[in-house]
């Protein structure tokens, strides 16, 4: 509840204005000489407008023990030539939007509300008889609960609903004067039932409800993917969670048939419009996907490669590192380079400029392993990554020692015919991603034993996660293991990964398999790997990734 003392004159009037500032959605219950209650059935809030006329000596202990109550907020409105009235808050004509007003009150808290008749039968009279709803489905994060446990999905489910009350009342988002709801019942189901617009049509024009359904999708989508890159230390989701199951959105409108006054059965039927149409909406926003992911590997420098050092772990020194590093130049190293790893990247500058509002997901969030999880779920997966391996070759003459191209296991069945990569190719070393399961090694060591031996070397790339582990060691022989960051962070203060990496190497040693440490990022690290006898080394604290003409102007 909100206490309102308010100026006698025009009191109705003045209110009103604030109401149509902050675009809430009251409803005049009663009226008398010198009070006025509102209601806010969507949110549960009272206002109690009261004049001045009640704000006397008599009366002023009532209203200090009122103003602490939980809840309860008194306001003063009053003219400039009021000045006795006491405590008048400056801020009361300042506000512009709900949120501004709805930190002024005390134990306050948005809730999402069960759907039922009589919340449907309040937006009736209030939208004359007319109802556009918008469906949210997201029974689809069920599948987070089988891969990743039941913590993470109540965090994906909290998360979610966090972003639904935020972007309520939100620019982008939905007005606060929509209702935002659920089924109790049937857990993964949101609606959304829309006010009128701004010209106070409660009947959508053509085509709008489909026009937010895909807006909500995208702003929904992006604040997730977000929350997936963030490093803050109280992020929602957890850190092995990379991914946004996919979840979409329906609408429908509909308007009471006043023989029919029967709400249960028009609530039902307009879910199961929603429902439909949340189907086909479902296979656009696929559609959008594959478009979306087709242009970056179509157009020209939308996807590029930057390249990062792997290092000679014999040849380094601390001196060496550290100039290096004061001088942001590898040309204190540059004898110890052994060569560099292509990394695919998205020219995000480019694809605003050129995509501007028609983006799937915000190009700051395409990391690698989200590109190729958004790739996978259209079957581009495949077309993406013959993308990286071309870009990853364009600058691997300039560049000393050999190139290391990431490659998924289906590609590198069918390598003879990637016409791009051919036979006179040197200094190319074929990492085999973790991310696949390799379910035909008679084909896979069949296509390396017809490849020349410069095309033969691979690699395995991030030993220790996914699916890169001994099996696949012992079915391949690589010439190269690349060992996880998993494995290397913190490595000088972890006895067990040490005694982890250290057998690792002895097996490696054996089987005379050479070593790479990924992800070194201090110094401390970098001498518990050489002492661990690892062959080379890569990561931040040596060289940042960066384009391969930025790499050769700083080896001049």
């Amino acid at each position: 509840m909100i206490l309102l003392l308010m100026q006698e004159k025009n009191l109705q009037k003045k209110f009103n204005d604030l109401l149509v500032r902050i675009n809430e959605p009251y409803k005049l219950i009663t009226k008398k000489n010198s009070q006025i209650t509102y209601q806010n059935k969507v949110e549960r809030i009272s206002l109690i407008v009261l004049s001045p006329s009640y704000y006397n000596d008599s009366n002023k202990a009532w209203h200090k023990k009122l103003s602490q109550k939980k809840g309860i907020i008194p306001v003063v409105i009053y003219s400039p030539r009021q000045t006795k009235i006491e405590n008048v808050p400056k801020w009361i004509n300042e506000i512009k939007t709900t949120k501004q007003l709805k930190k002024y009150i005390p134990g306050y808290k948005k809730k999402i509300l069960d759907i039922s008749e009589d919340t449907l039968k309040d937006v009736l009279v209030k939208n004359q008889n007319t109802i556009s709803m918008l469906f949210i489905n997201t029974k689809n994060f069920q599948r987070v609960a089988d891969e990743y446990g039941s913590q993470t999905y109540e965090a994906l489910n909290s998360y979610f609903e966090k972003i639904l009350l935020e972007l309520w009342g939100q620019k982008d988002g939905f007005r606060s004067l929509d209702y935002v709801l659920k089924r109790s019942d049937n857990r993964g189901s949101y609606y959304l039932i829309l006010g009128s617009d701004r010209s106070g049509l409660y009947k959508p024009k053509p085509g709008q409800l489909e026009k937010i359904c895909d807006r909500l999708t995208t702003k929904i989508k992006n604040k997730i993917w977000q929350e997936v890159n963030s490093r803050k230390a109280d992020k929602i989701l957890p850190n092995n969670f990379r991914e946004v199951p996919l979840f979409s959105m329906g609408y429908a409108e509909s308007s009471v048939d006043k023989r029919n006054n029967d709400s249960y059965l028009f609530l039902q039927n307009l879910i199961e419009e929603c429902e439909k149409t949340e189907k086909i909406q479902k296979q656009r926003q696929l559609i959008r996907l594959k478009e979306f992911i087709n242009f970056l590997i179509e157009i020209k420098d939308l996807l590029y490669s930057s390249y990062q050092g792997i290092f000679d772990v014999k040849f380094l020194n601390k001196k060496s590192i550290e100039t290096a590093k004061k001088q942001n130049s590898l040309l204190p190293i540059k004898e110890c380079i052994y060569g560099f790893e292509a990394l695919l990247r998205v020219n995000s500058n480019k694809a605003n400029e050129i995509l501007k509002d028609n983006q799937v997901i915000q190009t700051k969030y395409l990391s690698p392993d989200i590109l190729f999880f958004l790739a996978k779920q259209v079957d581009l997966d495949l077309d993406l990554d013959k993308s990286g391996l071309k870009n990853g070759l364009k600058h691997h003459k300039i560049l000393p020692g050999k190139i290391f191209l990431n490659i998924l296991p289906r590609n590198y069945y069918n390598l003879k015919k990637i016409k791009f990569i051919t036979p006179n190719k040197k200094n190319i070393i074929f990492e085999i991603s973790e991310t696949e399961i390799i379910k035909n090694y008679k084909q896979f060591l069949d296509t390396q034993s017809k490849l020349t031996p410069e095309l033969k070397i691979i690699a395995i790339d991030d030993f220790g996660i996914g699916y890169s582990g001994f099996d696949r060691v012992l079915k391949t022989s690589p010439k190269y293991i690349k060992i996880d960051r998993t494995l290397i962070n913190s490595i000088d203060k972890d006895k067990i990964k040490q005694k982890f990496v250290e057998g690792i190497v002895k097996a490696c040693k054996i089987k005379k398999v050479k070593t790479i440490a990924e992800g070194v990022e201090s110094y401390l690290e970098f001498l518990t790997v050489k002492k661990l006898k690892i062959d080379f080394v890569q990561g931040f604290l040596l060289h940042k990734p960066e384009t391969g003409s930025e790499i050769k102007l700083k080896l001049k």
